[in-house]
């Protein structure tokens, strides 16, 4: 079936540092090899290097563990400030920036919805 596959996180093997405080591991590409999928962690204290742009596509984060820091006041799953605790989904528009960061680590799966048709495992 063409349109339906499987793959084991921990048989991807390659990880790159997007700051010396956070890594990634791409789960899915695009055709042309652009991330589709990834698995980012980021270590206690980490912030991301500059204002994370969504110019190509929408973005879906899962906060697998730890707590994500939106970097937008009031995006936090109670309304008042930034933090989402593992079990949260934080969605963003195409269009959309902020800068993330957490103050205890967390790891996050995140998806590029817009990209996704004809993307395939990064094995």
């Amino acid at each position: 079936m063409a349109d339906f596959d499987a793959v084991l996180t921990t048989d991807i093997p390659s990880t790159f540092a997007i700051s010396p405080e956070i890594s990634a591991k791409v789960l899915r590409t695009d055709a042309g090899g652009s991330p589709v999928a990834l698995e980012v962690t980021f270590a206690p204290g980490a912030v991301w290097p500059g204002e994370d742009i969504h110019s190509d596509s929408a973005e879906a984060v899962y906060v697998q563990s730890g707590v994500l820091r939106t970097g937008v006041p009031g995006t936090g799953v109670n309304k008042v400030d930034d933090r989402c605790p593992a079990g949260s989904l934080v969605c963003a528009e195409q269009g959309t920036s902020h800068q993330p960061y957490s103050d205890t680590g967390c790891t996050l799966l995140l998806f590029y919805p817009d990209k996704w048709k004809g993307s395939a495992p990064a094995v």
